[in-house]
């Protein structure tokens, strides 16, 4: 790195320096005034002396990314202890997170009734769906995760998904 990279380096630091200062020192001073007071910081004004104009726009430029960082940080920030956006990110981050929870569950009983030809036994784990007794056809509706239980008309402890089960029609019901 050649001495005019260093000390376009070390000055631009000191731009930084000066500009966090003056923002902490200033209570009148908003992020936004940022750009207007760059101009008149003693490190600005050194800068001009000493570098060409093509430098002084690539200073400029990464001083006002800088700045819009700093800005987007603080909306960010604001944003993040904002009551109604955190109810809102909760909201969503649990129907997500309960969403693929539901598509692990189906993902899990397609695979065990894709391994199993759909027969279920006391004691494995169903979610959602119906399960029909092997030995008096006793349907059972599931609507959660829940544990399969022996039937409680004959005590048989296989089940299966069936292939087909009525739904019953409003109008008749």
């Amino acid at each position: 790195m050649s001495s005019n990279n260093v000390d376009l380096l070390i000055l631009y630091h000191a731009l930084l320096l000066q500009l966090q200062s003056r923002y902490q020192m200033d209570s009148h001073l908003t992020i936004e005034d940022l750009p207007d007071v760059v101009q008149h910081l003693p490190a600005y004004r050194m800068l001009r002396k000493k570098f060409s104009q093509p430098e002084l726009d690539l200073v400029d430029r990464f001083i006002m990314q800088d700045i819009d960082i700093l800005i987007h940080n603080r909306v960010d920030n604001q944003l993040n202890h904002s009551p109604t956006y955190l109810m809102f990110k909760n909201m969503l981050l649990d129907a997500l997170f309960e969403s693929a929870d539901q598509c692990q569950l189906k993902f899990y009983e397609m695979k065990h009734d894709i391994a199993c030809n759909g027969v279920y036994q006391v004691g494995e784990v169903v979610s959602q769906g119906a399960l029909e007794c092997s030995h008096c056809g006793l349907l059972r509706h599931y609507q959660h995760l829940e544990t399969v239980n022996s039937c409680e008309r004959c005590h048989c402890d296989v089940f299966e998904r069936p292939i087909y089960y009525p739904i019953k029609n409003k109008l008749n019901a």
